[in-house]
């Protein structure tokens, strides 16, 4: 498939060489999804996006950014370096769908700040979970060390 060509740049949003390479329709018990996966052209790193609906109408869109990083103790500041590339590929991906305004359903600011500057208007919705003896550190970190907030 081609690159994306859009007005990704006119919006503020990088280039990162974002090729789409796949897209199918996922039925599920509770859902039929569509499914799109993308591959960034310069490293290889692909990238998926389930959509439910039409989200290119101009109406808000629930959605969810998934990090790479699964732990942010060790590897925090090589995750931040990735966590800012990774918001402009997710921006490009929702532009590529069609979407201008999200609720975005996250405790990070960073995500939010970061589709507000690649031009989409950000609605965040509050994503929480009361701590246990599981994730009790995980949940501190995330709001110590990476700034989440726990206002859900």
């Amino acid at each position: 498939m081609e690159p994306l060509r859009h007005d990704a740049f006119a919006s503020g949003i990088p280039s990162i060489g974002l090729v789409k390479i796949a897209e199918v329709e996922m039925p599920t018990d509770h859902a039929d999804f569509r499914c799109v996966a993308y591959a960034d052209g310069e490293d290889g790193t692909e990238q998926l996006a389930l959509v439910l609906g039409d989200v290119g109408d101009g109406g808000d869109v629930m959605v969810r950014l998934h990090s790479e990083c699964f732990t942010v103790d060790a590897i925090l500041e090589r995750c931040y370096a990735a966590y800012l590339r990774e918001f402009v590929g997710a921006a490009r991906i929702l532009r590529d769908l069609g979407v201008q305004r999200v609720q975005l359903l996250t405790n990070n600011p960073a995500k939010v700040d970061a589709l507000l500057e690649y031009g989409f208007e950000v609605e965040r919705e509050a994503h929480w979970t009361d701590p246990t003896d599981e994730n009790a550190d995980y949940l501190q970190t995330k709001r110590d060390r990476m700034g989440h907030v726990d206002d859900a």
